[in-house]
């Protein structure tokens, strides 16, 4: 099943490619070594998984270990901030300046230099202009946001969506559900986050924005084959049955994340 699904090389803003490929510079090396805090800063979603800790904080006992019961799952919080300020989506809310200044908060261990810097290189992502423009509104708690979960772009050419095609916003008392076939719905106050599956389309460029900085679709269970053949049944190693031209200018995902 090599090479059945065919996901388009896509195009990776300067700045990125050399903190994702340099061998030498200083804020490259920085950068790899920090990678997972800097995808978590970047992320619209937050991780969930019931962890085993009888194992995971067993300091001192043997090689660490990570294990989950059940399903491991990316969630969306509601649009109003809690106790703890604004995180992950609520995040870019913001203007640049003030976004800054929240991330700060929330990592300040992280160079906020090149914090700045990945914040330019996605400000054409059309999930941070959405979400920018919901910050921007009057009477949050009157909104919620529909967003789409299967974007009809054709990955074998380079179409990364528009900001209209990702999300929409509704008014309280409105029909909610008549802008697209596969959504979901996030509101100011829910009190519970909602869950992006491994299926959906929104669920990569969301969960790892550095990876996908131009919000491009990643895989999901409609994604066009080469062939006939099969679905796919465990979309957590769908990287394998990728196939992208051996290009300098363009950097798989998987080997931006340093896979």
């Amino acid at each position: 099943m090599q090479g059945k699904v065919n996901l388009v090389n896509t195009p990776v803003p300067d700045d990125l490619q050399r903190l994702f490929t340099s061998q030498t510079d200083r804020d490259a090396l920085y950068f790899g070594k920090n990678i997972r805090y800097f995808n978590s800063q970047f992320s619209f979603t937050s991780f969930g998984a019931t962890v085993d800790h009888r194992v995971a904080t067993a300091v001192g006992t043997g090689v660490y270990t990570f294990k989950v019961h059940g399903q491991i799952y990316h969630r969306l919080d509601q649009l109003r901030s809690g106790k703890d300020g604004p995180r992950h989506m609520q995040l870019y809310f913001y203007d640049t300046d003030e976004t800054l200044s929240q991330r700060r908060k929330r990592s300040p261990h992280l160079d906020s230099g090149l914090i700045r810097t990945i914040l330019r290189t996605l400000e054409n992502n059309p999930y941070v202009r959405f979400f920018r423009s919901v910050g921007q509104m009057q009477y949050l708690d009157e909104l919620k946001i529909e967003l789409n979960t299967s974007i009809s772009v054709d990955q074998r050419r380079y179409n990364a969506p528009a900001m209209d095609q990702v999300a929409a916003i509704w008014q309280d008392g409105s029909d909610e559900r008549n802008k697209f076939k596969r959504s979901i719905m996030v509101y100011p106050n829910s009190g519970h986050p909602e869950f992006i599956r491994a299926y959906h389309g929104c669920y990569d460029p969301l969960a790892y924005p550095i990876l996908y900085p131009g919000g491009e679709t990643g895989w999901e269970d409609k994604s066009i084959l080469l062939e006939e053949i099969p679905i796919i049944r465990f979309p957590r190693i769908r990287r394998k049955y990728t196939k992208r031209k051996n290009d300098e200018s363009h950097i798989a995902p998987s080997k931006r994340a340093r896979k």
